[in-house]
């Protein structure tokens, strides 16, 4: 039946729609789909965009309706090539990009900063101030000379 649909969606411009339509309905969301399936389902996704760009933005809006729900790698890999090649609009763009962030989450690099409470603000203002300081030796080799703040301003004239 898949095959029909994609020989249809390829060749009749007509049936092109209500074909895509179908597919987004009803095998988009499958999750027991084999691999020849799902890529029947992508191809004929990418032909549809390529094809016939009237259908372009009803497609995306059929797919970012079901995005949480897609659990192909293959059918989401055309789907987000197909949002960055054929979204037009900003507004589409950032409702995409949202859809997109809240379905897969934050980024793990993203770390939420917290405002230093009173305490830790007391605890870090009684660290000493460290400075390391590469000096060369009376023999000529180099060396680390660790200096405190304290020390170094009873030094420093400044």
């Amino acid at each position: 039946m898949l095959s029909t649909l994609q020989y249809c969606v390829q060749n009749f411009q007509d049936v092109a729609e209500d074909a895509v339509e179908f597919l987004t309905e009803n095998y988009l969301t499958q999750t027991k789909l084999d691999d020849a399936a799902t890529k029947i389902i992508a191809d004929a996704i990418y032909d549809v965009m390529e094809r016939y760009p009237p259908l372009q933005q009803t497609i995306l809006n059929n797919c970012l309706q079901r995005f949480s729900d897609i659990q192909s790698s293959q059918i989401l890999k055309v789907i987000l090539w197909s949002i960055g090649e054929y979204i037009e609009s900003k507004d589409a763009v950032m409702q995409a990009l949202d859809i997109i962030k809240k379905e897969i989450g934050g980024l793990p690099f993203e770390l939420e900063k917290k405002a230093p409470t009173d305490s830790q603000a007391q605890v870090e203002e009684k660290k000493p101030q460290v400075r390391t300081k590469t000096v060369i030796l009376a023999d000529g080799t180099y060396g680390t000379e660790i200096v405190s703040e304290t020390e170094l301003k009873s030094i420093l004239p400044f």
